[in-house]
């Protein structure tokens, strides 16, 4: 940049310096300013631009000069900065905040509702309400009795030795304890099932010990099943209480709900066998009138092997049958039960015995005297 440049950019005027040589000669004349003051000036001053009349003046720097003037130089070692491209100007989004709620402190989500969770929940409540349906429904109460197989005992004695009560729960009652207490209590139950169905029943089923005969004791008399135990014992009544009777036992000890104990086992099992064909009969004939078997009084057993009956008859009398063989004794009770019942020992027809031990069966009648036939009548079998 030579000296004319600088003197148009900062107006001064070249005249001013030059002259004849006496101001440099004689140092009478300075320049107010320095050169460097002069810049640092411009440095500081913002730049304006120059008005028309200037540029008309041709004090106006070209936009070329003024380039030219502030492009570093090579010798400064510094690179030209290019022009940087200004940023484009972004969108400024304004973001309205909403009143935000009053925070409510919630404890962590421990149970989330899973669907396995769901029915376990559904099954809870079903649960529970059956539990409080059941325990408040009279159907689930004990409201009636239902007893199958007695025959001796009575409702009113099982209900009460069961030890069960009207109005109790059926679920709470304790059924098999109730079937013990009933077999403990009485020697005539021989099994007992005790359960319930709903609404409010409970069943008792029993299988009683059927009373086959009295054999007399010491103190009394005791009843017995077919098995030989004691199912009763009696004591204060007479012999024509207790039907029927077997007699002709050695007894030596009988303790209720024990098998009896005797000296002659084999004849109470041929009393026992006599018994059974006299009920077989009666089985046997359901249309008839007359039941032999209730109507014994006696089952006599002899040391000899000889047995008697003591039987009575429709018109209240009796009649003692003799026996001595077991092998044909369902054909005679059989035979002796159809005669019976026919009527052939009419109303006046007297007490007497009647002899079945041969082929031909004789009737005697007690006390008749008859010098030429001894008071025998002959009955031949059928």
């Amino acid at each position: 940049m030579d000296d004319e440049e600088l003197n148009r950019l900062f107006g001064m005027d070249p005249d001013d310096g030059a002259g004849d040589g006496e101001g440099e000669d004689k140092g009478e004349t300075e320049p107010s300013e320095s050169y460097d003051d002069l810049i640092a000036g411009l440095i500081e001053q913002p730049y304006e631009a120059p008005d028309e009349e200037d540029e008309e003046d041709g004090d106006v720097i070209e936009e070329s000069e003024y380039e030219e003037f502030n492009e570093p130089s090579e010798e400064d070692g510094e690179e030209p900065v290019e022009d940087e491209e200004p940023e484009p100007q972004r969108a400024v989004r304004h973001r309205i905040e909403r009143p935000s709620l009053p925070k409510i402190d919630k404890g962590p989500d421990d149970f989330p509702l899973t669907p396995k969770r769901m029915l376990i929940a559904a099954a809870v409540l079903v649960f529970v309400t059956s539990v409080v349906l059941i325990a408040t429904l009279d159907a689930f109460r004990i409201k009636a009795f239902e007893i199958e197989g007695n025959y001796v005992l009575s409702d009113s004695d099982i209900i009460e030795m069961s030890g069960l009560k009207y109005n109790s729960h059926l679920f709470f009652a304790n059924y098999t304890s109730a079937a013990k207490t009933l077999m403990a209590s009485s020697p005539y139950v021989r099994g007992c099932h005790v359960s319930f169905s709903i609404p409010s029943t409970v069943k008792i089923k029993l299988d009683e010990r059927a009373k086959i005969a009295y054999v007399k004791t010491p103190d009394g008399f005791a009843a017995l099943d077919d098995q030989g135990i004691v199912v009763e014992l009696v004591s204060g009544r007479s012999g024509s209480d207790v039907t029927p009777m077997i007699s002709g036992l050695d007894i030596k000890r009988a303790t209720l709900g024990d098998r009896i104990v005797m000296g002659n086992e084999a004849d109470y099992q041929r009393a026992l066998i006599v018994l059974g064909s006299l009920l077989a009969a009666d089985t046997n004939n359901p249309q008839g009138s007359y039941r032999i078997f209730e109507n014994t009084r006696e089952v006599r057993v002899l040391p000899s092997g000889y047995i008697f009956l003591t039987i009575q008859l429709p018109n209240t009398h009796m009649l003692q049958v003799k026996l001595d063989s077991l092998e044909k004794i369902s054909t005679q009770t059989a035979w002796l039960l159809y005669v019976i019942d026919s009527d052939v020992f009419d109303l006046n027809f007297p007490s007497g015995a009647l002899d079945m031990t041969g082929e031909e069966y004789i009737y005697r009648q007690f006390n008749y005297k008859d010098n030429s036939q001894e008071g025998q009548d002959t009955a031949e079998g059928a």
